[in-house]
């Protein structure tokens, strides 16, 4: 396809992509940039493409602030163009980002990385919060713990004790919290605490908990489910393993997880609870940080020693930032689906 970017996205959805599933086909698109929000630059940061940019100006070049096809480059320029008309376009153009896209091959949007719009972020945060109306059957409880029980980092740890919850049916976020923890007892009072605070509520007391906690991390997902199996009835926990909770982190499941929270922000699909829980005093502030987290995630490529190339979903930047409430939202729509498929209860994700 030529000029991908500039295709409307039924064109994608109706004829392009259900021609990908005939054998042998392959599906090769090629465009200058437009802005991120068409559906090429959406399937670009999605890790499921071989993503090849063509720029006439080397990094370095640009950081020097040249603007015109450099000596490092100039091999990749096509036989066709004449250099020397370049400039004459980049006169011509009717601002510098189109030079640079059109002419160039620079991608001029801040936000290329960026998995998530946080258009959609905000609208999930600024919208009005929604009350329960019927009896959930189902609360899905996602943990991501902190990176190690013996961890000593103090405030400027890696990693936070995150939590975030769900209901079904409907996708109604219901509580939030994030701390902390270096040992089971830093965890479990608060953890029962926000469930007990969600379950004493009209419409949840009579709910199945579903727990989704990460597996390989310093706290056993068994400790976890132990946990609340001692404190609550009806508890059911998720597992990659045949006889023990826990769900492993591959990176296959981090591009799920993600497209399926970028396909629910998108769409609107997810609310706020008006009585939205936490044991934390300000939920407001969690939010913000949860909305952070979210904005940061991006897709980077790096490389091992013999060259291959590997995606890496992230939201810890240079690894100075924590992206434990992003990553538990995002696992907990996958559970709510996944859990859904398993056991045929009401799929609306």
């Amino acid at each position: 396809m030529e000029e991908a970017a500039y295709l409307k996205d039924e064109i994608y959805t109706k004829i392009i992509f259900p021609i990908t599933v005939v054998k042998d086909v392959v599906l090769i698109a090629l465009s200058t940039l437009s802005p991120a929000d068409n559906m090429f630059s959406k399937l670009k940061r999605t890790g499921l493409f071989e993503v090849i940019q063509t720029k006439y100006v080397c990094d370095s070049c640009y950081e020097q602030g040249i603007r015109k096809p450099c000596r490092h480059n100039k091999d990749k320029i096509p036989r066709w163009n004449d250099e020397s008309q370049m400039g004459l376009l980049g006169a011509l153009a009717s601002d510098q980002d189109s030079y640079m896209v059109e002419t160039l091959g620079f991608d001029t949007d801040e936000n290329k990385d960026a998995l998530f719009n946080p258009a959609d972020i905000d609208r999930l945060l600024t919208q009005p919060r929604t009350e329960l109306y019927t009896q959930l059957t189902h609360i899905f409880v996602a943990v991501d713990p902190c990176a190690g029980s013996n961890v000593k980092y103090g405030i400027d740890r890696p990693s936070d004790f995150a939590v975030m919850v769900i209901g079904a049916p409907g996708n109604v976020i219901l509580g939030i919290d994030s701390y902390h923890a270096n040992t089971t007892d830093d965890y479990s009072v608060r953890l029962v605490n926000l469930i007990k605070s969600i379950r004493q509520q009209p419409f949840c007391d009579t709910a199945t908990i579903v727990l989704d906690v990460e597996s390989g991390t310093g706290f056993t997902a068994g400790d976890v489910h132990k946990l609340l199996d001692n404190n609550f009835n009806k508890v059911v926990a998720m597992g990659s393993y045949e006889h023990k909770p826990g769900v492993k982190m591959t990176n296959t499941y981090k591009v799920e997880i993600y497209q399926l929270a970028e396909r629910v922000l998108r769409d609107g699909l997810v609310f706020i609870w008006k009585n939205l829980k936490s044991t934390d005093r300000d939920s407001g502030k969690l939010l913000k940080e949860w909305a952070a987290q979210m904005k940061r995630f991006q897709r980077t490529v790096e490389y091992s020693r013999d060259g291959v190339a590997h995606l890496k979903l992230s939201g810890k930047g240079d690894g100075s930032s924590k992206d434990d409430l992003a990553i538990v939202f995002q696992r907990m729509l996958m559970a709510k689906k996944e859990y859904s498929l398993d056991y045929n209860i009401e799929r609306d994700t």
